[in-house]
């Protein structure tokens, strides 16, 4: 929702005013939405390749079918935003410079989040008896 309500606010909305329900600004503000979704899922799928160890403690590139997935999954998201016809029917708009930028934050935060839980439940289970399945 983060991204949505981006799209607004770089428009100029203020919370309290009505959002359209349509229009340009309405289709870039859900493609915006599925790009978020989209970076989050790239930041979890990093930071979920181990319960346990943090993400920094594997080799990043070792795994050649999530990479693979993930240039799959850019080069599909990238088709669907630039072929029009695909646009169209998905009702996607093309983003700026500024909406891109911001589609830098959520890997980075559900990564940095994912690595915040790891630490505590490693620092709990050291503590404390707990299950190895939490």
């Amino acid at each position: 929702m983060g991204g949505f309500f981006f799209v607004y606010w770089a428009s100029g909305w203020q919370p309290g005013e009505p959002l359209d329900a349509s229009g340009s600004l309405y289709h870039k503000a859900t493609t915006m939405t599925l790009l978020t979704i989209v970076a989050s899922q790239e930041g979890n799928v990093y930071a979920c390749r181990s319960s346990r160890s943090s993400a920094f403690h594997l080799p990043m590139f070792s795994n050649r079918l999530l990479i693979a997935g993930i240039v799959f999954e850019l080069f599909l998201v990238g088709c669907l935003l630039y072929i029009p016809f695909l646009r169209d029917i998905f009702g996607l708009q093309p983003l700026g410079v500024p909406e891109y930028l911001f589609l830098l934050l959520p890997a980075p935060l559900l990564l940095a989040a994912e690595e915040a839980r790891k630490l505590l439940m490693r620092r709990l289970r050291e503590g404390h008896s707990l299950p190895d399945s939490v």
